[in-house]
């Protein structure tokens, strides 16, 4: 957590990259510049891999201040690091990551992302105190304030129609379609 000098805070993100170093995929690169990633064979994967014994959801990877937290997501094949099974587990430092006939290198890079987490605990309907939810806000506030499309994604009931109509209400085009 960063406490700027205009009495703001930021998220304050390590940037990582993950390479398949060995399954169907190899070769293939995911730089994680965000502060969540699900990964699995299912379309709606932030990373989809095409590995037939890998989960449609299989993991996910979440940005936090102590490191990137793995956490399966009750994948059939389950999800190794350096060869040991693991339900939750925060990565710090290089290892091998295993689902399905996959393998992932992981590497913590030195780069830090500031993500600014906006004073506001709600933005229109959409509620949350913590600070990734507040982040979420942040970018909602640059968003509205910019007169282009914009492109909500999600899974169902993660508040996509909340964001859309919040974002028109606060945009420059608010009296109009």
């Amino acid at each position: 957590m960063l406490v700027r000098p205009d009495g703001g805070r930021s998220l304050i993100l390590r940037r990582a990259r993950l390479e398949v170093i060995a399954g169907p995929d190899r070769g293939r690169e995911l730089q994680l510049e965000r502060t969540s990633y699900r990964i699995g064979t299912s379309a709606e994967s932030d990373w989809v891999l095409s590995d037939e014994t890998i989960s449609a959801r299989h993991l996910e990877l979440v940005s936090s201040e102590n490191g990137i937290l793995l956490r399966d997501l009750g994948s059939k094949n389950g999800t190794s690091v350096d060869g040991l099974r693991a339900r939750e587990i925060y990565l710090d430092r290089r290892c091998t990551i295993g689902l399905g006939s996959t393998e992932l290198a992981f590497a913590p890079g030195e780069e830090e992302l500031e993500i600014p987490i906006s004073r506001a605990t709600n933005f229109g309907d959409l509620l949350g105190h913590s600070d990734p939810m507040r982040a979420v806000f942040a970018i909602l506030e640059q968003a509205a304030k910019n007169d282009s499309t914009v492109l909500v994604t999600g899974e169902s009931g993660t508040g996509k129609e909340l964001a859309a109509r919040a974002l028109h209400e606060r945009s420059p085009r608010s009296g109009g379609p």
